[in-house]
């Protein structure tokens, strides 16, 4: 083997086991409220950081300048362009690391006899949820979605309450209504929003179109063509990897609400090939081994337009994120899509 063949693999070896230790510390760094001390501009004493083990801070600080994620003079310590542009992306490292029990309990994992299960930290993937999403899917989605003439908005796995939020800016009069199965996010998302008597956030899970249809009714809530409902990355989650599940999902919503449109973010599978060559570029493999442990389904956009064909919905418009080519065709692994109920007769 010649020396650039031997760096190129002595490069992916590095890339795989550094992940063990980058990716939990800059998540707790920035649990820490330390990454949002530090500047792109201005140089951070760790002595204000007033953490009693200055020790401890200081040498994975010095950590981080060997891979050029900060730089530092002495005990001062500030972000690197390259550093700078991660901290702007630590949601996906909330994400990944929400899925830590795979790894760490991996002897343990062995010896179940399991085939599905919850292996996500709920608060982490929150979390994450919420500062990934804001930038790469929430506002692009107020360019496909008009809220300012919209009265009611209701948001079926609302998590912490960003996204409603964002579209709360946008419309202080819209009326907020949201949902999420986990009690936390129900609790952040009405301590994250300035709620109003009208407003009504519920558990209940979010796979339950009927029982949501029954709450909304119980509060005299009625949702038409002035209404949107919104759907961010929970198709997959209660597919099963079924596109009839799917199909008898939509078409309930398109039974109890007729005239409402449907906002959706959704992660679309790529085929084993495009995995192996984006792999560099695309933690895709990632998500795919945490949903297949998980019992979820990744489906293909194609997938996903033929459910809605069938759910009586058309694509009305679609923004395509993170996109890939592959033997020339362009594909990608996200999208954000505003289906609308197809009229008949």
């Amino acid at each position: 083997m010649d020396s650039k063949n031997r760096n190129k693999l002595r490069a992916e070896f590095i890339t795989l086991m550094r992940g063990f230790y980058s990716l939990p510390i800059l998540v707790n760094l920035h649990k820490e409220g330390i990454l949002k001390k530090l500047s792109l501009n201005n140089y951070t004493d760790i002595k204000n950081l007033k953490f009693k083990n200055q020790f401890f801070i200081e040498k994975v600080l010095k950590y981080l300048t060997r891979l050029d994620i900060l730089q530092n003079k002495k005990t001062k310590f500030r972000y690197t362009n390259l550093g700078f542009k991660i901290s702007k992306r630590i949601g996906t490292f909330y994400i990944l690391n929400s899925y830590s029990k795979i790894p760490l309990n991996f002897s343990n994992n062995l010896k179940e006899n399991q085939k599905f299960k919850n292996w996500c930290e709920r608060k982490d993937n929150i979390l994450g949820s919420g500062l990934i999403h804001y930038k790469k899917f929430f506002i692009p989605s107020l360019k496909i979605s008009n809220f300012k003439i919209k009265k009611d908005i209701l948001d079926i796995g609302c998590g912490d309450g960003t996204f409603l939020n964002l579209v709360k800016k946008s419309n202080p009069n819209i009326r907020v209504l949201g949902c999420d199965l986990s009690n936390k996010s129900v609790s952040q998302t009405k301590k994250n929003l300035r709620l109003k008597e009208k407003d009504f956030i519920f558990r209940v899970d979010g796979s339950d179109i009927e029982l949501i249809k029954k709450k909304l009714d119980k509060k005299k809530i009625f949702l038409g063509k002035d209404s949107i409902i919104s759907l961010w990355f929970l198709l997959h989650e209660i597919s099963g990897n079924s596109k009839q599940i799917l199909v008898k999902y939509l078409s309930k919503i398109r039974r109890s609400f007729p005239e409402t449109s449907i906002l959706i973010g959704e992660i679309s599978s790529l085929s084993e090939k495009q995995m192996k060559k984006h792999n560099k570029i695309s933690i895709l493999p990632e998500f795919t081994l945490f949903h297949e442990l998980s019992g979820q389904g990744l489906l293909s956009e194609l997938d996903y337009f033929s459910i809605f064909k069938q759910s009586s919905y058309s694509v009305k418009k679609i923004i395509r994120t993170d996109k890939l080519q592959f033997n020339g065709i362009s594909s990608s692994s996200n999208f954000i899509c505003l289906i609308e109920p197809i009229k008949y007769g």
